[in-house]
């Protein structure tokens, strides 16, 4: 019984000599990501103390999804040897041409 405990103490003790670098760097990890977020909040407007990182998140993922599309359709304009929406005036663009890119529709 005595030799199950000591080898039980001695695999603890090396598992915590290895293991309390990479918990200390992963506790830094985490305080950096935290003052990040809120330095991230904080740019958007928001109240760090109110504000969540979730939501800013949404917003960045959202607007990248939206940038994507309007890539992508205007791989597909210049493909066809149509000019970019933006490019034109008013006057030359048709009905069937998006007028927004950011639009509730998705």
């Amino acid at each position: 019984e005595y030799r199950r405990q000591a080898g039980f103490i001695d695999a603890l003790e090396a598992f915590l000599a290895t293991s309390k670098g990479q918990a200390n760097s992963l506790s830094e990890k985490y305080s950096l990501t935290v003052s990040e977020s809120k330095a991230m909040i904080t740019y958007f407007g928001e109240n760090p103390a109110t504000g969540s990182f979730e939501r800013v998140c949404d917003c960045l993922t959202s607007f990248a999804k939206s940038l994507l599309k309007a890539d992508q359709a205007s791989a597909h304009q210049q493909s066809a040897g149509l000019a970019p929406t933006w490019a034109a005036g008013p006057e030359q663009q048709s009905a069937a041409q998006p007028t927004a890119l950011f639009s509730k529709h998705g």
